[in-house]
């Protein structure tokens, strides 16, 4: 298993650089659906983001790097609930990613939601959560493998 974590890890240091806030949602939305598997998550492009590199010591290993990205999405995704209007965000997010309740219709359902609405109350916490990490990074894309060390 850490063979092919480190082989994903690797990978994700290939991959090519996302510029934009779009893209950064995208990275965000699949390190959310990946959240519980550590190996799509080091191939995830947040991991060579600046964002952890300010939360790790040292040189990290990939699972260093898989557990900091964890650990800033859960906290990103706490602080979203100190704004009285992102509470929501904050319960969507947790029901169906940090500690998932099922499908997105039982979620929907405990969440007192239709399924559409759930759909597009999670798009815009997605949104919101990759707003504040983009920010929290200071940075408005993600850096190239060759300015990663």
């Amino acid at each position: 298993m850490y063979r092919a974590h480190r082989e994903a890890y690797a990978s994700a240091l290939q991959s090519p650089s996302l510029a934009g806030a779009q893209a950064y949602a995208d990275a965000v939305r699949a390190a959310l659906k990946h959240y519980w598997d550590a190996e799509r998550l080091a191939a995830n492009p947040l991991i060579r983001s600046s964002l952890l590199d300010g939360c790790v010591s040292g040189p990290a290993g990939p699972q260093q790097r898989v557990e900091t990205l964890r650990r800033m999405l859960l906290e990103q995704s706490r602080a979203l609930s100190e704004a009285p209007t992102r509470t929501s965000a904050h319960r969507l997010l947790e029901a169906t990613y940090f500690q998932p309740l099922g499908n997105q219709d039982v979620v929907a359902e405990a969440l007192h939601l239709t399924p559409r609405t759930y759909r597009r109350h999670l798009r815009r916490a997605i949104v919101l959560l990759a707003g504040r990490l983009q920010a929290a990074d200071g940075r408005s894309s993600l850096r190239s493998p060759g300015d990663w060390s």
